[in-house]
C-alpha cells in the first residue's frame, strides 16, 4: 500500500492486530458493510484513491445529444467499443456503468432543478400565489422518477515498471517519514501524484470520445460523486445536499484526549463512516434491510445470447414502476477467468450436468470469435431492488426484474446469494474493489450494446421549464438561455396539437427565468382567444395595483383604437432607425395599388422624403406643432398642477412634453403624441414645395403624379382603416405582457384582405415592439442635448438599454400562416427576426403550416418544437424544411400522439453553444394552469360563460376540481352516450350549455371557497 505514515514497532503489531479481527469480523462474522467499503481518500477535486492505491473518477454520462436510430445506434456503440478497447489494452483500467432508477427523491430533485428557484423569481417579480409552480412539481413528480447514470473509472498500478514501482514505494516512505498516526481517518500522504497523470488523462481522452459518438459525459467532483455512493446504500439517511468531508474542506475538528498518540482527530472522517451511515441487517440469504428500505440483490450467472440495446429493457422494466440499480463491471479479458472452468468441466464432463455444458460451449464460442479477430473484455453484473413496503415486495420485485432480463435476450441470474450485503455493496459502482458476480468473457461490441448510451439528454441541469421523455426522465430547459447565442424558436403543429398551449408554456417559463428580478417583457400578436387565458392568468397572480401590467386586447379597425404608427419613444424626436423602417413598409403598403402587392416605382423614394420631411418640420421650433389648451383636459390638469411657466412667448407641444417628462408626469405621452406627424399630416405635406420639387415627373404608369397618388392612397387609408386616421386615443403605457388579437381585422382572402393582413401584423408589430427593439448601436443616433430643458436623450436610452439587457424580451407571433404568402408580411417577420437577434430579444413565431415559415427564418431558428405529424405530405414537409435526421422523420411518422392528461408530444430541436440537442419530449402541466390557457373551443366556451357569471377565479377553481384533465372532453362523451349521440365534429351547443348551467348548480349548491 502507497501510502502510510511512520509507526513504531508497537504500532505495527497493534495495526496488525487491529487488521486481523477487522478481517475476522468482515470475512467469517459478516458483520458490517463498511468494511466493504474500498475508498481511502480523495487526491483532487475529481479522483479518489482506493486502498490498493488504484485511483477511481465517475462521470454523470448525461445521455445522447440526439434520438438515434439503429444505424446510428450501431455507430455509436462502434465509437465506444474502438475507444473503450484501447484505455484497457494494459490492463491498468477498468471500468464500472451503473444505472439506477428510483422515485423516493423525485419531487426533492425537481424542487432542486425546478420548484425553488421558480418560487423565489415568483416572489420576486410580485406574484400573489405560487400555486401553479407547486401544481407543476407534483405533476411531474407523478409521471417522472429520478435515474443516476454513472461511468466509472479505475485506474491499477499493474502497466507501472519493477523500477517505477520501487519509485513510487520511496516517494511514499519520503512523504510519511514524519506524518503523525492517524488510524481512524483518511490517510494525508500518498504517492498518487506519480502516476496520477495516467489516470487525469484516460478520463480527458474519454470524455473526448463519448462527445465524438454523440453522448454527454461530465466529470463529477468527488464531494458529488460520493453523495451517489451514500444515496446508493442508504437513500432515506441522504439529503440532496448532503457533501461529505474530503481532503481540503473546511471541518471542525474532534477534541483530542490528553497523552493520545493517535492524531485522527485532526483528519477528516474515514470515507466509510461517512458513506455508512447505518448498518445493514441480514434478513436471508437474498434480502437484507437498511432502516425502513427491504432490498433484495443478486447478480447475472448466465450474459444474454442476443444482446439488445438497453432501452428494450429499460421500457419493460418501467411499466412495473420498479425501483432498480443495474451494475456492470468489466475489465480487459484475461484468458485465465475461464480456463480454469474449462478444465473442471472436463474433469467432470461425465456428469450430465447443464452447467458443465454452457462452460464448454461458451469457450468454443469465445475462441471462435478470438480467432476472427474480436475483442473481448471479463464483464460481471449486479442488479439491487428495494421496497419501503415489505421484504415480500422486494421479493416479488426481484423476480419481476429477472424475467425481464430473460426476455432481454435470454440473461439467467443466480438464484441464490452467499451473502446479501456483499451482493448489494458490489452494485454500488466504485464503492469496493470485491464483485461477487461471476467473471464471464464477453464480446466487447455486444457489452456496449448492453450500457444505458441512449438516454435522452438536456443540456441544462436546472431551467424554469420542466419537460420530461417518455419514459419519465426529467429534461430540463431554459428559455433566453445563456447556452444559445441568440434567440429564434419556432414551433409547428396542426390544429389540436397543442401549438398554442406550448407557447403559453414557454411564456409562462420565461416570466420565471432565475436570473431576473421583474417581470419580463412578452409581446405576442395573436388571432383568436388562445392568448387570453394565459393574459388572465398572469393578471390573477399581480396585485390588483399591477393587473394593467398584462394586457389582452381584440383590436378593431375603429377609432376607439385609433393609433399613430409616427409615434417616437419618449423624448424623442425622430424614430429611431429600426422604428423608421417599420414606419416606411406601413406607408408603403398603404400606398400600394389595388391590383398588385407591389408599389409603383419611386413609392420608397417618395415615402422616404415625406417621412424625413414630416420630423424635420415637428422638430423644428419654427414649424413645430403649436400647444393648444384645452385639447387634452389631463395634460392641462398636469401642467397646472405643476405650476407649469412657459419659458418663451410660443409654447410648442414638445416644450410641454419635455417639461412633463422631466416632472416625471404619467402624462408626457400624451402630450408627445400631439408633437408628431400623423397620416393627416403627411397627406397635407405632398403639397410641400420642397416635394413636389424633388419628385416633378415622377408620375405612375397610369401618367398620375406620384405625390397625388400617395396622397390620395393615404387619404383613402384612412377612409378604410379608422384605426389609422389621427393621433393615438389608445395607449399601452406601462404595460410589460400585451398580446393583440388580430382576429377581426385579419380575414378573408384575395389582394384586399391580404393587404390588410399585412397592415395590421405590421401595425401589432410596431405597437407591441417600438419601446425594446433598442440597442446600442443606435445610441448614435440620439442627441445629448435638445429642446428648452437640455433633455440629454442619449443618456436616457442609454441607462435603457443596460435595463433592458438585464431583462428577457420576448415578441411572438402565433397563426403565423395567416399572413403565409403576402411578401411585404414575410418581409416584416425576416427584418423582426434580424433585429430581435440584434438586439437581444428572443422570438417565438408559431403556425400550423411548415410553409408559412419563409426559409431565411428556419435557418437561423436555433429552437424548434413540432407539435404532431398531420398529413404524410406534412410531414415530408417538415423533414424537408428542417433537414430532419432520419431518426427524427421517424419519431415523427409514428411516434407522435394528441395531447392528452398526460401531456403534450413535441419534436424538439436546441441548438446551443456545447450542440444541437433532439429528442421527443413530453410538456406535462396541471389541471389548473391548463385550465387558464385551454383553447379549445367547448372548454373555452364553458369556462367563459362560467366566468361571466362566478369570476374568472371561482370558474377556473370549479373546472380545476371537476375535471382535474383541463378539458370537458370525458364529460361531453358521457354526456353523448346518455343521448345516444355521436361526435360529429361541430360544436355541440345543448352539451356544453348542459355542463355550464351543471357547474352553475354546483356553485350554488356544493361550492366551498378554496
Amino acid at each position: 500500500m502507497y501510502h502510510q505514515t511512520k509507526k513504531t514497532f508497537s504500532d505495527r503489531l497493534l495495526s496488525s492486530t487491529e487488521t486481523f479481527f477487522q478481517l475476522i469480523s468482515s470475512y467469517v462474522l459478516s458483520q458490517s458493510p463498511k468494511d466493504f467499503v474500498s475508498l481511502d481518500t480523495n487526491v483532487n477535486k475529481h479522483t479518489f484513491l482506493m486502498d490498493d492505491c488504484s485511483l477511481v473518477s465517475a462521470f454523470n454520462v448525461r445521455g445522447t445529444k440526439k434520438a438515434m436510430k439503429s444505424e446510428e445506434y450501431a455507430d455509436t456503440v462502434f465509437k465506444l467499443e474502438s475507444a473503450m478497447k484501447g484505455y484497457m489494452a494494459n490492463g491498468d483500467t477498468s471500468f464500472e456503468w451503473s444505472f439506477e432508477l428510483d422515485t423516493d427523491k423525485t419531487k426533492e430533485e425537481i424542487e432542486e432543478v425546478y420548484g425553488k428557484s421558480a418560487r423565489r423569481v415568483a416572489n420576486k417579480i410580485g406574484f400573489l400565489s405560487t400555486g401553479i409552480i407547486d401544481e407543476q412539481v407534483d405533476v411531474m413528480a407523478r409521471f417522472c422518477h429520478t435515474e443516476t447514470n454513472l461511468l466509472v473509472v479505475r485506474t491499477q498500478l499493474t502497466s507501472l515498471t519493477r523500477e517505477e514501482i520501487q519509485q513510487l514505494k520511496e516517494l511514499t516512505e519520503k512523504l510519511g517519514s514524519n506524518t503523525p498516526k492517524m488510524t481512524d481517518a483518511q490517510n494525508l500522504v500518498h504517492g498518487a501524484s506519480y502516476y496520477l497523470h495516467r489516470h487525469e488523462a484516460t478520463l480527458s481522452a474519454l470524455k473526448d470520445d463519448f462527445d465524438n459518438a454523440g453522448i454527454w459525459i461530465d466529470l463529477e467532483t468527488t464531494h458529488e460523486y460520493a453523495y451517489h455512493l451514500r444515496n446508493s446504500y442508504d437513500s432515506g439517511f441522504t439529503d440532496l445536499s448532503w457533501r461529505p468531508a474530503l481532503q481540503g474542506d473546511k471541518y471542525t475538528y474532534r477534541p483530542v484526549e490528553s497523552g493520545d498518540s493517535d492524531y485522527s482527530a485532526f483528519g477528516m472522517p474515514k470515507l466509510q463512516d461517512q458513506l455508512i451511515p447505518r448498518m445493514a441487517e441480514r434478513l436471508t440469504y437474498t434480502t437484507m434491510q437498511i432502516g425502513d428500505t427491504y432490498i433484495a440483490p443478486f447478480s447475472v450467472k448466465y450474459l444474454p445470447k442476443k444482446p439488445l440495446p438497453f432501452a428494450s429493457f429499460l421500457r419493460s422494466i418501467k411499466k412495473e414502476n420498479i425501483p432498480f440499480r443495474l451494475t456492470y463491471a468489466f475489465n480487459k479479458h484475461s484468458s485465465n477467468s475461464l480456463m480454469w472452468k474449462v478444465g473442471l468441466a472436463s474433469l467432470l464432463s461425465l456428469i450430465k450436468h447443464r452447467d458443465n455444458k454452457e462452460i464448454s460451449s461458451a469457450y468454443d464460442n469465445l475462441s471462435a470469435v478470438q480467432d476472427a479477430g474480436g475483442d473481448f473484455v471479463d464483464l460481471r453484473i449486479h442488479v439491487s431492488t428495494w421496497s419501503r413496503q415489505s421484504e415480500q415486495d422486494a421479493k416479488k420485485q426481484r423476480e419481476i426484474i429477472v424475467k425481464r432480463l430473460q426476455s432481454w435476450g435470454g440473461i439467467e441470474c443466480e438464484s441464490v446469494e452467499g451473502d446479501p450485503v456483499e451482493t448489494f455493496m458490489s452494485s454500488i459502482p466504485g464503492l469496493t474493489r470485491g464483485k461477487t458476480a461471476s467473471q464471464l468473457p464477453f464480446e466487447l461490441n455486444e457489452t456496449m450494446q448492453l450500457m444505458p448510451i441512449s438516454r435522452p439528454s438536456s443540456i441544462w441541469d436546472t431551467g424554469s421549464r420542466i419537460l420530461r421523455t417518455a419514459e419519465g426522465k426529467l429534461f430540463p430547459t431554459q428559455p433566453f438561455s445563456k447556452q444559445m447565442d441568440y434567440w429564434l424558436k419556432v414551433i409547428l403543429g396542426p390544429m389540436g396539437f397543442g401549438k398554442s398551449a406550448e407557447l403559453a408554456c414557454d411564456n409562462f417559463s420565461l416570466l420565471l427565468h432565475p436570473d431576473f428580478n421583474e417581470l419580463a417583457y412578452i409581446r405576442q400578436i395573436d388571432v383568436g382567444t388562445t392568448s387570453r387565458g394565459f393574459i388572465m392568468l398572469v393578471r390573477s397572480l399581480l396585485p390588483e395595483n399591477q393587473a394593467y401590467l398584462a394586457q389582452y386586447h381584440r383590436l378593431q379597425n375603429t377609432k376607439e383604437f385609433q393609433k399613430n404608427i409616427l409615434d417616437t419613444l419618449p423624448t424623442l424626436r425622430l424614430p429611431t432607425s429600426a422604428q423608421l423602417g417599420s414606419i416606411r413598409d406601413m406607408l408603403v403598403t398603404l400606398a400600394l395599388p389595388d391590383d398588385s402587392e407591389h408599389p409603383y416605382e419611386g413609392t420608397y423614394q417618395v415615402i422616404s422624403s415625406l417621412i424625413k420631411l414630416a420630423y424635420t418640420l415637428t422638430s423644428d421650433r419654427a414649424t413645430a406643432l403649436v400647444y393648444r389648451p384645452g385639447l387634452i383636459k389631463d395634460v392641462d390638469d398636469e401642467l397646472a398642477r405643476l405650476d407649469f411657466t412657459p419659458i418663451r412667448n410660443k409654447v410648442f407641444w414638445w416644450d410641454v412634453a419635455d417639461f412633463l417628462y422631466i416632472n416625471n408626469s404619467p402624462h408626457q405621452m400624451l402630450a408627445q403624441q400631439q408633437a408628431v406627424p400623423d397620416i393627416p399630416y403627411l397627406v397635407g405635406l405632398t403639397s410641400n414645395e420642397r416635394l413636389t420639387n424633388e419628385f416633378e415627373g415622377l408620375t405612375t404608369p397610369m401618367g398620375e403624379p406620384i405625390l397625388i397618388f400617395i396622397a390620395r392612397k393615404l387619404s383613402g387609408a384612412m377612409d378604410d382603416y379608422p384605426i389609422l386616421s389621427g393621433r393615438t386615443r389608445w395607449n399601452l403605457q406601462g404595460a410589460k405582457i400585451i398580446s393583440l388579437d388580430l382576429d377581426d381585422v385579419t380575414r378573408g382572402k384575395g389582394p384586399a384582405a391580404n393587404k390588410q393582413n399585412t397592415i395590421f401584423y405590421t401595425l401589432a408589430t410596431n405597437i407591441l415592439t417600438s419601446d425594446f427593439f433598442l440597442y446600442e448601436e443606435q445610441l448614435p443616433e440620439l442627441p445629448e442635448k435638445h429642446g428648452l430643458y437640455d433633455i440629454n436623450s442619449r443618456g436616457i436610452y442609454s441607462k435603457e438599454i443596460q435595463r433592458l439587457k438585464r431583462l428577457a424580451k420576448r415578441f411572438c407571433v402565433d397563426e403565423v400562416h395567416r399572413g403565409g404568402g403576402i411578401t411585404t408580411f414575410e418581409s416584416m417577420l425576416e427584418t423582426t427576426t434580424l433585429e430581435g437577434r440584434k438586439g437581444g430579444i428572443d422570438i417565438v413565431l408559431a403556425t400550423q403550416l411548415v410553409k408559412a415559415i419563409p426559409d431565411s427564418i428556419v435557418k437561423l431558428a436555433n429552437a424548434v418544437s413540432i407539435l404532431g405529424s398531420g398529413s404524410p405530405a406534412n410531414v415530408k414537409d417538415c423533414v424537408e424544411k428542417f433537414q430532419l435526421e432520419p431518426s427524427l422523420q421517424t419519431i415523427l411518422e409514428n411516434e407522435m400522439r394528441s395531447p392528452s392528461a398526460s401531456g403534450a408530444t413535441s419534436l424538439n430541436i436546441f441548438r446551443t453553444k456545447r450542440g444541437t440537442v433532439q429528442h421527443k419530449l413530453i410538456s406535462t402541466v396541471g389541471p389548473g394552469f391548463l385550465w387558464r390557457i385551454n383553447s379549445i373551443q367547448e372548454d373555452d366556451y364553458v369556462r367563459r360563460q362560467l366566468g361571466k357569471v362566478l369570476g374568472e377565479d371561482i370558474a377556473n377553481e370549479i373546472l380545476v376540481k371537476r375535471y382535474p384533465s383541463g378539458t370537458i372532453e370525458a364529460e361531453m362523451e358521457r354526456l353523448r352516450k346518455n343521448r345516444g349521440l355521436e361526435k360529429n365534429g361541430d360544436f355541440e351547443s345543448s352539451i356544453v350549455d348542459e355542463i355550464v348551467n351543471d357547474n352553475l348548480r354546483y356553485f350554488k349548491t356544493q361550492y366551498t371557497a378554496a
